[in-house]
């Protein structure tokens, strides 16, 4: 039994060879735009950068030019979807990215020096709560003197998810 499953396998694969040879690779215009748009889609579902939308384009373009009375074989269409793809990522990637993602702050930088809003009494050398960018942080008084609820505080450093901070300055 499984030498025939076997044997099926290898004859589906070859047929699945000689198909693509005979047709050279070459996508008919809708698979280039659903490709495309599923490219586009994934863009939304995962953060690749930008980069999708412009491979998910460039499918979507070599889709439009296959509905042109142009014959283009299968190399030409992958060569075209390929010089499409790279020169919108060179040209436009980061003009676009930077355009819609706009000033964002950048969390690898940390929260080293931001201040912080404290939402509960935290005593000299304990943990509470702090709030920081609309996120709820757990905090470590790292300080001396007391954090007050609703006082500023400002962050150290941090360990791990946890911030250490101490009173913020009147005069800052």
């Amino acid at each position: 039994m499984r030498d025939s499953v076997f044997s099926f396998q290898i004859v589906r694969v070859d047929l699945l060879a000689k198909s693509m040879q005979r047709k050279g690779m070459k996508m008919l215009w809708w698979q280039w735009i659903i490709l495309g748009v599923i490219l586009l889609g994934s863009e939304i579902i995962v953060d690749a950068q930008f980069y999708l939308v412009f491979i998910g384009a460039a499918a979507v373009a070599v889709g439009l030019v296959g509905l042109a009375p142009l014959t283009i074989p299968g190399w030409g269409q992958w060569l075209l979807f390929s010089v499409i793809a790279i020169a919108g990522m060179t040209s436009f990637r980061s003009y676009f990215h930077t355009k819609i993602r706009g000033n964002l702050p950048d969390m690898d930088a940390g929260l080293d020096g931001e201040q912080v809003t404290v939402l509960e009494l935290i005593g000299p050398g304990e943990q509470g709560s702090v709030e920081s960018r609309g996120t709820r942080w757990v905090a470590k008084n790292v300080g001396e003197t007391p954090l007050e609820a609703n006082s500023r505080a400002r962050v150290e450093s941090s360990v791990g998810v946890t911030l250490n901070v101490i009173a913020q300055n009147k005069n800052s």
